[in-house]
Formats: structure tokens, sequence, C-alpha cells
């Protein structure tokens, strides 16, 4: 994972987004609305596609693993957590399939104050809170959002967090999982 910058919209797609977000906010729309908008939002999603695409690492690489081709797109805040941040265009990233779902899907921790655990590549730098492997080309968490990324990344319960050793059992115990 290395750090995205954001980049603009063009004016049509962010009209869009910001329409489709204000007729969901007045719906008062939960999550199985806000998911049948975001199906429905064909043309929205195309305009999506070529900007994260050229945030993306190397040639559409996904922005998680940065290994496969990005080829969804994903709501860093699950539509399940966030009905109303469908259509946000900061909650937007590109992912590959199998990131986006069988490892991430609508996974979002959150501390007691609700801040996010995940680590954001267009917020946080990544290389504060993962360093890469090269043996394995894994990911070593550095700090409590480089464990839970981890987790994600191999589908670990907290049960399971023993394999990245003690750094992680004190980060979980500090996040009082």
């Amino acid at each position: 994972m290395i750090p995205i910058q954001r980049s603009a919209l063009d004016a049509r797609t962010q009209r869009g987004l910001e329409r489709k977000s204000e007729e969901l906010r007045v719906k008062g729309a939960a999550t199985p609305e806000a998911r049948q908008a975001w199906k429905s939002a064909r043309t929205i999603r195309r305009g999506l596609a070529p900007v994260l695409s050229g945030m993306a690492p190397g040639l559409s690489r996904c922005m998680y693993c940065g290994d496969s081709e990005g080829t969804d797109i994903d709501h860093f805040r699950p539509i399940a957590s966030d009905p109303l941040g469908t259509f946000r265009w900061t909650n937007h990233l590109l992912a590959c399939s199998h990131c986006n779902s069988n490892m991430k899907r609508d996974r979002y921790p959150r501390d007691s104050s609700g801040a996010c655990l995940l680590v954001d590549p267009c917020v946080d730098d990544p290389h504060e809170h993962l360093e890469l492997t090269f043996a394995t080309g894994g990911y070593t968490p550095l700090t409590a959002k480089g464990v839970l990324y981890a987790m994600v990344r191999t589908k670990d319960s907290p049960g399971a967090a023993v394999m990245f050793g003690s750094r992680v059992v004190s980060a979980l115990q500090a996040l009082h999982w």
C-alpha cells in the first residue's frame, strides 16, 4: 500500500454525486436503498472509474494490495456502515475484486470515539502503519491501524493476531478488542 493523492473530479461527475447524495439524504435512505441507488448509477460509476484509475499506483492497481488490477469501485466506509456516504467522492477507492469482495467487504472497524481504524491511503501515510516485508510480499503492522489492515487483508480474527507477534497483541489491547 502506498500513499494516494486524491484527484479532482470533473464537474459533471461531481454534480451527479452531489445530486445522488442529496436524494439519499432527503429519503433518509437506509442500506438497501443506498445499495440500489449505487447499482443504478452507471453514469456516475463511469465517471469515477477513470479518475480512480489515474490515482492508482501503476497501471490501474488496487489501492489496497497494489497487486491486482483495480476493477471495482470500493466504498472505503461501506454502504452498510454509512448509506449516506454512498456517493461521497472521498469514500471511493479503486480495488481489485478480491480485496473488495473477499477481504475488506463491509469491514470498517472504529474505536470508541468512532474514528476509523483502517489505513486510508488518501488520508494516512501507509508507511507509518505498515512495513513491507520483501521476502513474503506481505506487510508487518507497525500501529493499531496497521494491525487491523493486516487482519482485513488476511481474513484473520482478533484471536489469530498472535501470528503478527507481540506488537499486534499490545495494539489490540490498547484498542480494547
